[in-house]
């Protein structure tokens, strides 16, 4: 999506053409959708000087700064074990549907009543 090659002044080469205002690009990225922005926080966290500078390195390769990497390291990892939290509850509730054998023809279910076979 853009603006057509004749309201923003487009020449020959694909360039911007002197004749285009800065107003025009202004609005135009403010007609732009933006991506939904989750509410944040500032928050200090103590971290370990090796760590740090790790994330430096990690940052730089991916043309970031490092608190953004850290930011998104931490994202990364709260998401991967809410996914581990929810398989595991999701384990727990079929095991609770699930009847245990108690011995001789009887099992339980998770309620805790007793059943007998006929």
């Amino acid at each position: 999506m853009g603006l057509p090659a004749a309201v923003i002044g487009l020449g020959d080469a694909g360039t911007l053409a002197p004749c285009v205002s800065d107003v025009v690009v202004a609005e135009y990225r403010e007609a732009l959708p933006r991506p939904a922005v989750a509410p944040s926080k500032p928050v200090t966290v103590r971290l370990p000087l090796s760590d740090i500078e790790h994330a430096r390195v990690l940052a730089e390769k991916r043309g970031l700064g490092y608190q953004t990497r850290i930011e998104i390291l931490l994202n990364e990892a709260i998401q991967r074990e809410r996914r581990k939290a929810s398989w595991q509850s999701a384990a727990q509730v079929e095991n609770l549907r699930r009847p245990r054998t108690i011995g001789r023809g009887q099992s339980r279910l998770a309620s805790g009543a007793a059943c007998h076979r006929a």
